[in-house]
């Protein structure tokens, strides 16, 4: 992990694309968001792929669409309801629930950074949530849109403007939060021109999530209205906006401590930054003045363990309180313990087998349909995931808008698998190499269900030889190409994961599975799905653009370019004195401004 000791305001740091890319691996995330795709790519990040031009608006156009957040809920207090639905903030904590005390958290990693534009890793972005909200966000157990820092927006007919109401709040140090205020964190992080972001920069994760933001339109209408222009229509703005890495930052902070204020980070979140102690802890206490009521902690700590086992270990002697990304080999073992509790909800993740589509077998459909079919994904969830997953069948993410299965599926058929093979010329099958992670957040067992899939290949007559590489070396060989990949021979079948913060496809797919190069190393190309993906892209219509989303997966399934596995759930475990923790789809958030501690 990168040491941040040193993080001093005359460092000037020259982040390449591999200096990303290394950020990231090292901070044991797998491809759980774009800024780890966007560092395989050139330097100045490419520009995005051109959407279909919109429908146009009517004669008379339409109103603008506008929503709302409701006010926001008070701070809880002994005397409070039953939990309610979210009110412009995470629901109320129940009746009888307690004031203060300190959580300690296990995270799976040391911090990387304080500041939210330039962090990496699932771990890293789940602790600065609760220090930087976003404009919008996802509170509870949904994925419906809320406001964070906007209280309303508005979207015009065309799908180009996006006008932000603000809450009337304050940044931890006091500055208030207007509409220029927030507008210098987009600004800082898009625009290559200004101050900020020469000072502090370079930002590529922000280019690659917001490609069509038109940086000198980006303007406040009034102290609290803030107002964005797109140069063309796209369905996922809003989305991309409830990331960490959109987290609103405090302009004199910033301007204070420049590349510093990773060390002294300051929001408008639920909890300020206390202190971090570099391989230690990362400590953040209650905001008093938070818009939606402050949180009942008094402090939160986060201590980074690295070993799984370890982890469970601390727990179970009480050194910590809860365990974020529980393995599923512990579950069992939390479930038995009476002092433990195990908290699961079905996340937005997908983990895969990418297949090299440039490999002379793999080339052929008939192939990659007969590997999908010798695999039994269920048992794997069963035995090695402990149950807590579901069989994917194809890119989107089960109980979604998106998401159907009216698609061709692969159930565990070895005598298809063989008859495929045969069909195919290779009635004696053939050997490939299976390149393997040996770690990596959201690569769940890697290695255990490597081997599983291995023998059940072998059952088929298909030889998968397994080369792992620690983490660092195999996201920069899975990127670099599967041609090479394995020390400049080629793989042809990689194993991978991704995990969005909301459940809108548009976010990942077409970038794993379209175009060419390191976001799509497999080779995989059907131009069908590319308009598909594109179109959808631009269309502000919801039903029309999951509709288009249901064609593409329907490409994508009958083309097979990946062996489909399964979508891993969020699973925590705690001790059963920490009451009311709520778990969201999203494992990139872990919210805290309502969790209490049982005396």
């Amino acid at each position: 992990m990168e040491d941040t000791s040193d993080l001093t305001a005359d460092r000037v740091v020259r982040m390449t694309r591999r200096d990303l890319l290394l950020r990231v691996s090292l901070a044991g995330a797998g491809l759980t968001g774009l800024a780890t795709l966007a560092a395989c790519g050139p330097q100045t990040p490419p520009a995005a792929p051109t959407a279909a031009a919109p429908t146009p608006p009517p004669t008379q156009a339409a109103p603008a669409v506008k929503t709302s957040a409701p006010a926001p809920t008070v701070a809880p207090t002994a005397a409070a309801a039953a939990t309610p639905k979210p009110q412009g903030g995470q629901a109320i904590a129940p009746a009888g629930a307690k004031k203060g005390g300190t959580l300690v958290v296990a995270n799976e990693a040391d911090m990387n950074e304080g500041d939210p534009q330039k962090y990496s890793g699932t771990h890293a972005g789940r602790t600065l949530r609760n220090l930087f909200d976003p404009l919008v966000t996802v509170y509870d157990d949904s994925s419906d849109l809320k406001g964070g820092l906007a209280e309303s927006w508005e979207i015009s007919p065309d799908g180009l403007t996006y006008t932000f109401k603000l809450r009337d709040t304050t940044f931890h140090d006091g500055t208030p939060l207007t509409a220029d205020n927030v507008a210098f964190t987009f600004l800082r992080t898009l625009d290559e021109t200004n101050e900020w972001y020469q000072k502090t920069g370079p930002f590529p994760f922000a280019k690659y999530i917001w490609p069509y933001v038109v940086t000198d339109q980006i303007k406040a209408v009034d102290t609290r209205t803030l107002r964005f222009q797109l140069s063309q229509p796209d369905s996922t703005f809003l989305d991309n906006l409830t990331w960490a890495g959109s987290g609103i930052i405090s302009p004199p902070a910033l301007q204070k401590w420049g590349r510093d204020f990773t060390l002294h980070p300051v929001g408008a979140g639920p909890f300020k930054f206390t202190d971090w102690q570099k391989g230690t802890s990362f400590t953040i206490e209650r905001f008093d003045g938070y818009w939606a009521g402050a949180p009942l902690l008094d402090k939160v700590v986060f201590k980074p363990v690295e070993e799984s086992a370890a982890r469970l270990v601390q727990l179970q002697s009480g050194n910590v309180d809860l365990v974020v990304a529980l393995p599923p080999e512990f579950v069992s073992q939390v479930k038995s313990d009476s002092n433990l509790q195990l908290i699961e909800t079905a996340g937005i993740h997908i983990w895969w087998i990418t297949l090299n589509l440039n490999n002379e077998h793999f080339k052929d459909k008939r192939v990659r349909q007969a590997v999908n079919y010798a695999i039994d994904k269920q048992a794997i969830i069963n035995d090695i995931l402990a149950g807590s997953a579901s069989v994917s069948h194809s890119f989107a993410f089960p109980n979604t808008p998106a998401f159907t299965d009216q698609v061709p599926q692969y159930s565990y058929d070895p005598q298809k698998a063989k008859s495929l093979l045969t069909e195919a010329g290779l009635p004696n099958g053939f050997s490939t190499v299976f390149l393997v992670p040996e770690s990596g957040s959201g690569m769940i067992a890697p290695k255990e269900i490597a081997t599983v899939v291995q023998a059940q290949l072998a059952q088929v007559g298909v030889e998968a030889k397994i080369q792992t590489m620690e983490w660092t070396s195999y996201i920069s060989a899975y990127v670099g190409g599967m041609d090479k990949a394995a020390g400049g021979s080629p793989v042809g079948m990689a194993q991978m994961s991704y995990m969005i913060p909301q459940p809108d496809p548009g976010m990942y797919a077409y970038d794993v599975l379209g175009g060419k190069g390191s976001l799509n190393p497999g080779g995989y190309a059907n131009s069908d799905f590319d308009q598909l993906m594109l179109k959808a892209k631009g269309m502000s219509d919801a039903k029309q653009r999951t509709d288009l989303y249901k064609q593409a997966q329907t490409l994508v399934a009958g083309d097979a370019p990946w062996i489909f596995m399964f979508h891993a759930h969020n699973v925590v475990a705690a001790n059963k004195k920490v009451q009311n923790i709520v778990l969201n789809p999203d494992f990139n958030i872990l919210h805290l401004e309502r969790v209490w501690i049982q005396p």
